[in-house]
C-alpha cells in the first residue's frame, strides 16, 4: 500500500513540477521500485511533451449537413397524402334522385297499417336490456351517493 500512495504522490508531484523534491524524501528516497517509477514516469512525460510539439495540429471533422429534412420529410409526406385524398375524391357530389310526387293518401285507412303503427311503437317504446342495465346502474349510483352523503352527515338536495 505504501508503493501506491507514493506513486500517487510522485504523479501528482510531476504534474506541479517538483518531482526532484518529492523523489528526495520519504519511501520514495529508500524504494527503487518507486524510484524506477518516477524515472518511467518522467521519461513518458518527455515522450508526451515531445511527441505534443511535433505533432500536426488536429484536422475538424467535417460539420454535417443541416438536419432540417428531418423535420421537412413527414411534413412533404403529410401533404402528399392531403393532396392524394383531395385529388381522389369527386369535386361534386352525385346527383340526387329525382323527387316523386305522391298521389295524395286515401281516407280509409290500408288494412294492417295500424298494426304496423302498433308493432313500432311498442319496439321503440320497449327497453332493451342494455337500457334495463344502464337504467340500474344510475339507480344504484344514486344510491351510493346517498350513502356516502348520509354517512358524512350530508343531505342530498332532492
Amino acid at each position: 500500500m505504501r508503493h501506491w500512495y507514493t506513486r500517487y504522490q510522485l504523479s501528482n508531484a510531476l504534474d506541479r513540477g517538483t518531482l526532484p523534491a518529492a523523489l528526495a524524501r520519504g519511501h520514495a528516497a529508500r524504494c527503487a521500485s518507486c524510484q524506477r517509477f518516477a524515472r518511467d514516469l518522467q521519461a513518458l512525460h518527455t515522450r508526451l511533451v515531445d511527441g505534443a510539439t511535433a505533432a500536426r495540429a488536429p484536422v475538424r471533422a467535417r460539420a454535417h449537413g443541416p438536419r432540417w429534412w428531418l423535420a421537412a420529410a413527414p411534413l412533404a409526406l403529410g401533404a402528399a397524402a392531403v393532396v392524394a385524398v383531395s385529388l381522389g375524391s369527386p369535386a361534386t357530389p352525385p346527383p340526387l334522385p329525382p323527387f316523386v310526387i305522391a298521389t295524395p293518401p286515401s281516407t280509409a285507412p290500408t288494412p294492417g297499417v295500424r298494426e304496423l303503427a302498433a308493432r313500432v311503437s311498442s319496439l321503440l317504446a320497449s327497453h332493451t336490456p342494455l337500457d334495463s342495465e344502464l337504467d340500474n346502474l344510475i339507480h344504484d349510483g344514486r344510491r351510493g351517493l346517498d350513502t356516502v352523503l348520509a354517512t358524512g352527515g350530508l343531505r342530498r338536495a332532492e
